[in-house]
């Protein structure tokens, strides 16, 4: 028994002699920029009342300085568009925006979101096929480094 109790504790002490301890050393930055809040003139880009057909197929409608749509619209009323004259933005950089409504699990999707020359805000409106009736809202922020 006296055997098997200095075997134990020889075993024991060079596993403890032996033991290491692996680590990683990470260094963190962070680069913070401050943003100001630009007043755009008329900040609400409205694609208006649409009526589309039942059962529609996918649609679009553009707006900016003139309103046109494809596909199943039959008709658009009340569309404005938004413009903003700051010529520090950077609209490039606005990707894809969704759209939801309260009223139905469908979403639109916003893309090609730009400036024109008048400084109106241009954007087309995705309608994919069998949309629900609903008033759909989304948002997105134009930055522009100074």
């Amino acid at each position: 028994m006296k055997k098997y109790l200095l075997l134990f504790l020889f075993t024991f002490l060079t596993t403890v002699a032996n033991a290491t301890t692996d680590y990683a050393e990470v260094t963190a930055t962070a680069t913070i920029e401050v943003a100001e809040v630009i007043q755009c003139e008329n900040s609400v880009l409205n694609f208006g009342d649409l009526a589309i057909k039942s059962g529609n197929k996918a649609s679009t409608v553009t707006v900016g300085s003139t309103t046109s749509s494809t596909g199943d619209v039959i008709a658009t009323k009340n569309t404005s568009t938004a413009t903003c004259s700051d010529s520090t933005l950077d609209w490039d950089s606005v990707g894809d925006v969704t759209l939801t409504s309260k009223d139905t699990t469908d979403t639109l999707t916003m893309s090609n979101i730009g400036l024109d020359g008048n400084n109106n805000v241009t954007a087309t409106l995705y309608i994919p096929e069998n949309t629900d009736s609903g008033t759909y809202t989304g948002t997105f922020t134009v930055t522009g480094v100074k």
